[in-house]
């Protein structure tokens, strides 16, 4: 009957907004990566989010701030380790924020298990290509030449990548999947990408040898991703992206990452110093490298293509 199916309808109304399950199914500008907060039963408004992130980072890594920082050159393991085991403790304090005081399941910060491989996959291998491929042109136009392969450094490189893969992706779900949808949610999407670029870029304003060339990429990294993530409507893509980028440069071809060098890796590039560091990115790193800002803008016209595309399907 045509009355019991508006009757049925309307409880099923009432129901979702009685328990904001409704918010499954709402899309934000086209996205529901985006629509992660709409799934919480006690959302938070973006100044409420940037207070959990701040929270969250202070209690997570403010013992970092009684560690004295060693000299700069290589860092000690135990430094590292100290590193691995803040930003361990940040995403699990936001993980906790999420799940019991917004009250919405993890994987709606963009953790969904389906596919999750091979997006993963796919993350690292781009992040493996672009770090050789800038590699070997520094080393093809003389700008840099690589030691010899040490065997002996692949158990301490394997270790090494776990520590990334904390860090990373502590990064990445605070940036461009916690920030992104509490602002999203109420400013839509571009001043979510704009503000999670901001942070980003911020939190890395304190690295050792920053200059102009390191604070572009910074700039251009955050909206690579965060168009990478808004295509995929996901995080793993980018956790290994960012993971297996800073991995690379540092313990695969032995470069400066943020201008921090652990001192153990598979290769060793060695910047020549008479012909500058504008492809190498000198003592930063390969992130103050011109090449690393002639990958990204690249990427982020791939990544946003991507995205108009899914959004537009």
């Amino acid at each position: 009957m045509p009355g019991d199916a508006s009757v049925e309808g309307s409880a099923q109304i009432i129901g979702f907004l009685l328990d904001r399950d409704f918010m499954k199914s709402v899309e934000v500008e086209g996205s529901t990566l985006m629509s992660g907060m709409a799934q919480a039963r006690r959302p938070s408004g973006p100044w409420l989010v940037m207070g959990a992130v701040v929270g969250t980072t202070l209690l997570g890594q403010g013992f970092l701030a009684v560690i004295p920082d060693p000299a700069a050159g290589t860092k000690p393991f135990w430094f590292e380790a100290a590193l691995t085991f803040g930003f361990a403790v940040q995403l699990l304090l936001l993980l906790a924020w999420v799940r019991y005081r917004e009250q919405r399941p993890l994987a709606s910060l963009g953790l969904a298990t389906h596919g999750a491989g091979q997006l993963f996959l796919r993350g690292a291998g781009i992040a493996v290509a672009f770090s050789t491929i800038i590699v070997l042109l520094n080393v093809m136009t003389g700008h840099a030449e690589l030691t010899d392969f040490s065997g002996a450094a692949l158990l301490p490189v394997a270790i090494l990548l776990m520590g990334f893969m904390v860090q990373a992706s502590t990064e990445e779900i605070m940036t461009r999947g916690y920030i992104m949808q509490g602002i999203a949610w109420k400013k839509g999407i571009v001043v979510a990408m704009v503000v999670q670029t901001v942070v980003f870029t911020a939190l890395h304003l304190g690295n050792k040898n920053i200059n102009p060339m390191a604070v572009l990429n910074l700039v251009l990294v955050s909206v690579f991703l965060g168009y990478w993530a808004l295509a995929e409507n996901g995080l793993w893509g980018v956790c290994a992206f960012h993971a297996v980028w800073n991995w690379s440069q540092g313990s695969l071809w032995g470069s400066p990452v943020s201008g921090m060098y652990g001192g153990t890796s598979l290769f060793r590039m060695v910047p020549d110093p008479t012909t500058g560091a504008l492809l190498s990115g000198g003592s930063y790193g390969l992130e103050a490298s011109v090449l690393v800002t002639v990958v990204l803008s690249g990427g982020i016209v791939v990544a946003y293509r991507a995205y108009r595309r899914r959004t537009a399907a």
